[in-house]
């Protein structure tokens, strides 16, 4: 098969369409090629090779330099120089600093999952550098990704039991399900693929399956890209993952370039994988997107459509593939920064004729400033690799309380104390942005600064390779390393609440405390960072950072933040027996709400919110619906043996968190009865006494009279019992306890079997006509009132015609 592949791809014998060209609507087509075969690897497989081919401990990695973009002339025309920006920000606090509340979500677990040195340091499990850190959260497992190595994890909910390493310097990591070398996992000897580097991960939510990707270094040229897909999403030594492989001469670039840092978002449609080619492995040469058909790789088949810089013309720089799980999304998008100015981000849409994507023009998003981050120092050790403009990940989320969907970015800075980006900065900052109205005018709806605002000198804290995600709730979390010269490099997040004022975000916060120095010959940082949301509930997030756990070495940090518990519950009317509607309002302290993600449609669906009731008796809770994040409507069936007692009702966030509260319910099912009725004591003993209230709280004993019989008995009769009765209580006193109360509720339903005249007690059940204190319940037919009537209360389906003629009246009395 491989053979095959092989001289399929020299000859060009496979299917594929070039058709490069600005249509009228400004769409942009690319250059299909479809009919590459997949490769069948087991992880069984892999493990075995890795096992028997280690690198040797003194292993010395190539170091490859930082391939970087052209560096633009000028700042964007229509950039501001603020702090903070977009539609929902009042313009009198533009050039304020942005506000720093309170600390962000609680962290629950916090590991180390991969850690490694270019520096010959004992035990390290990768010798390469940067360590292009990045990882997913999946339904079940968690994967996290480094040059070159892959680790699986199991997932834990948050309210489970957190999976923890030491926060310190340290490099115990956390025991993993799967290890395996992504050297021997994309390796191809037949088309000269040994070498891998800056691998991404993502899940994908709708189809259940893990895609990763990463670039073949081997080739100095004319490199390949590699993709796997796994075969499930719960990973294990007997699953498989089909490998897929495309260079870049081969999708309609030129055969001297090299595919440099490729980024990965997924939506319903298709993979994006975006890129910086280089000439010679040494030149900027422009930038490339690649649109590959998911159905058809998840089939077996590569079809995938590229975008030159030759047909693109695009400005776009280190172009970022969105991920969206959205299952009714119909565009994809690449975004990234400008090649030319500063402070411009470039978007692109994804539009498809059937399932071949087109690619729109530019569409320019001038920002708030921003320039090249510098290289921030490191307590003790070197000045860290900054990076530049590039953006690092993007996603698009549904906000499920708003119900908007926006994108959001994040981007290092030089920036000054104010949180201002320009040349004259002294500090790396992070750069958020939120942009909306993607379908139609997309527009940047909020963006702001994350900086240290009081550092001076050598204190100056610098945030660096930031990365951002929204969560269905509308809370944002931002991961990245910060670091100084009197810092030690630590991985940090930091978060903002939906209803955070705009521009403000929650105060950063180290998750790590390490005391290690960075020194380890080369400044090589990053490159990546990743935060990403649960797919299992929407709520809890997840970020992969990069700090140094033991001296000249890189760790990656996985963190899973959990989102506040849900609001306290305090129902607004206890419920009663028989089946009836609640509302549960919540108290709110600390960001606490309700949360529920919704239906889902077309999608696989999420945990959903939850609401039960626990006592001394079974409690049906049906119906719940999410008003909003303070409020929970449902309907509670208690049945008539349900004891009298206090009851626990309990809101469940699809996280697993709860909160509670209690009500007391004084029982007294309602009996309904026309004049006569038995009622059995719920409880059996040697000794019965009847006991009868007429006012709910006092209990009387009762004789056999002429409506009563079996007063002493385990069964009550009653006969020809007046309407007036009605609300009377009876409970059986046995052997010192009490059975549950029974309530007498006279109910009268229509049955119409005589005709439709409202006085014949022939169309009534009980043989006589409803009076005052009646219930009435008409579930069919038609009801003609022809005099003055008065009843208790009315029940009539919406099928019935229910007519008072002319000159007369029904009184309801409730």
């Amino acid at each position: 098969m491989k053979t095959k592949l092989i001289t399929i791809r020299l000859v060009f014998l496979f299917c594929f369409v070039a058709n490069v060209l600005f249509a009228q609507n400004k769409e942009i087509h690319g250059f299909t090629v479809t009919g590459i075969k997949g490769i069948k690897k087991s992880v069984k497989e892999i493990l075995i090779y890795d096992a028997s081919h280690p690198l040797p401990h003194n292993f010395l990695a190539p170091l490859m330099p930082e391939l970087h973009g052209p560096t633009p002339q000028k700042q964007d025309p229509q950039s501001k120089a603020v702090s903070k920006s977009g539609i929902l920000v009042n313009s009198p606090v533009l050039n304020t600093p942005t506000l720093l509340a309170p600390v962000t979500q609680a962290i629950h677990s916090n590991f180390l999952s991969i850690w490694g040195s270019y520096t010959n340091v004992s035990g390290r499990e990768s010798p390469y550098i940067p360590p292009d850190n990045m990882g997913d959260v999946g339904t079940t497992q968690i994967i996290a990704t480094t040059n070159t190595r892959m680790k699986v994890f199991n997932k834990v909910g948050v309210m489970a039991t957190a999976l923890t390493t030491p926060t310190g310097s340290s490099t115990t990591t956390l025991p993993a399900v799967l290890n395996v070398d992504l050297n021997t996992f994309f390796k191809d000897t037949s088309l000269g693929i040994s070498g891998i580097s800056d691998p991404h991960v993502r899940f994908d939510r709708l189809t259940q399956r893990w895609f990763i990707v990463a670039i073949d270094v081997t080739h100095t040229k004319d490199n390949y890209c590699c993709i796997g897909v796994s075969d499930g999403p719960t990973i294990s030594s007997n699953s498989d993952f089909t490998i897929y492989y495309f260079n870049v001469s081969g999708t309609g670039g030129s055969s001297v370039e090299f595919f440099d840092y490729p980024t990965l978002g997924v939506d319903k449609k298709a993979l994006y994988i975006g890129g910086n080619l280089f000439k010679a492995g040494k030149t900027f040469s422009g930038c490339t997107m690649w649109v590959v058909n998911k159905a058809d790789l998840l089939s077996g088949t590569l079809t995938v459509t590229s975008f030159t810089q030759s047909a693109s013309g695009t400005d776009m720089y280190t172009p970022q593939g969105v991920h969206n799980d959205d299952p009714s999304a119909t565009n994809g998008y690449f975004i990234g920064a400008s090649q030319t100015a500063y402070s411009r981000l470039v978007l692109k849409r994804v539009s498809y004729t059937g399932t071949t994507p087109t690619l729109s023009s530019d569409i320019n998003l001038s920002t708030l400033t921003t320039y090249t981050p510098m290289n921030p120092p490191s307590q003790g050790g070197i000045a860290l690799d900054g990076d530049d403009r590039r953006l690092v990940a993007a996603m698009i989320h549904e906000n499920k309380i708003t119900h908007t969907s926006g994108l959001w970015v994040a981007q290092g800075s030089l920036m000054n104390s104010a949180g201002i980006g320009g040349s004259g900065g002294d500090r790396d900052g992070a750069v958020w942005f939120e942009i909306g109205n993607l379908s139609t005018s997309p527009a940047i709806l909020l963006s702001a600064s994350m900086c240290d605002t009081s550092g001076t000198g050598s204190s100056i804290v610098h945030y660096t390779y930031p990365s951002i995600a929204e969560s269905g709730q509308g809370h944002n979390i931002m991961g990245f390393t910060s670091v100084g010269a009197s810092k030690y490099a630590q991985a940090g997040v930091a978060g903002r609440y939906r209803t955070n004022a705009p521009g403000t975000f929650n105060a950063p916060v180290d998750i790590t405390n390490t005391i290690s120095t960075y020194n380890p010959s080369a400044n090589r940082w990053g490159d990546f960072t990743q935060t990403v949301v649960d797919p299992s509930d929407d709520m809890t997030m997840w970020t992969f950072t990069e700090y140094a756990p033991t001296n000249d070495s890189w760790g990656v940090r996985a963190a899973q933040l959990k989102a506040p518990p849900p609001a306290t519950p305090v129902l607004t009317s206890t419920p009663s027996c028989g089946t009836s509607a609640v509302t549960i309002n919540g108290i709110s302290n600390n960001n606490a709400e309700f949360f529920d993600p919704g239906d889902d449609t077309g999608g696989p669906g999420f945990n959903r919110l939850q609401v039960s009731i626990t006592g001394p008796s079974s409690v049906g809770v049906s119906n719940v619906v999410f008003v909003n994040p303070t409020q929970i409507t449902a309907s509670v069936t208690l049945s008539p043996t349900a004891d009298a007692d206090t009851y626990a009702l309990t809101v469940t966030n699809p996280d697993g968190q709860s909160s509670s509260t209690s009500f007391i319910y004084g029982g007294g099912c309602p009996t309904e009865i026309c004049s006569g009725i038995e009622i059995p004591s719920s409880i059996s003993g040697t000794t019965y006494q009847w006991q009868l209230s007429t006012d709910g709280v006092n209990f009387n004993g009762i004789i056999d009279n002429s409506n009563y019989s079996g007063t002493n008995a385990d069964t009550l009769h009653l006969t020809n019992a007046p309407t007036s009765w009605y609300g009377y209580q009876y409970r059986c006193a046995v052997d010192g306890n009490y059975s549950n109360t029974f309530t007498l509720r006279f109910t009268d339903y229509w049955t119409g079997a005589m005709n439709s005249d409202w006085e014949n007690p022939g169309n009534w059940s009980c043989g006589t006509l409803p009076d005052a204190n009646t219930d009435v319940i008409i579930n069919s037919g038609t009801a003609i009132v022809n005099s003055n009537s008065t009843i208790r209360s009315l029940s009539i389906a919406p099928s019935v015609k229910l007519t008072v003629n002319s000159g007369f009246k029904l009184t309801i009395n409730h």
